[in-house]
């Protein structure tokens, strides 16, 4: 399978917008980035779709992630080659609930990874 990578900002004020304006930004992404079926197409968030770590809305995360079905840490496993996907604003060390999760999720993932079986994200 075929996989495409948008790692940020693909909206230019994501976390400025309202429901409304967000599917619009969202439509107008598959519009531009359309991608046949047997493409898997995975979307990491910059500061310009949630904003930066201090400025970040527990809503605009959740209608992003729902939006692109992903979450903050996602493991992408290619035999023979892993990536971790992860929203670098998700690790500011504040161990925020943001924060928090995202360190759960990527520590849950190293034990799935081939590189690692003891990596601990703290």
């Amino acid at each position: 399978m075929l996989s495409w990578y948008i790692l940020g900002d693909v909206f230019d004020e994501g976390e400025w917008s309202d429901s409304e304006q967000f599917s619009e930004y969202f439509m107008r992404f598959g519009r531009l980035f359309h991608a046949p079926n047997d493409v898997k197409v995975s979307v990491v968030p910059g500061n310009h779709d949630i904003g930066f770590h201090y400025s970040i809305q527990p809503q605009i995360v959740h209608q992003f992630h729902t939006a692109f079905n992903m979450s903050s840490v996602e493991l992408l496993q290619m035999y023979p080659a892993e990536f971790v996907l992860v929203n670098s604003m998700a690790f500011e060390g504040d161990n925020c609930e943001f924060c928090h999760t995202a360190s759960q999720l990527l520590n849950n993932i190293s034990s799935k990874c081939l590189w690692s079986s003891d990596f601990v994200y703290s």
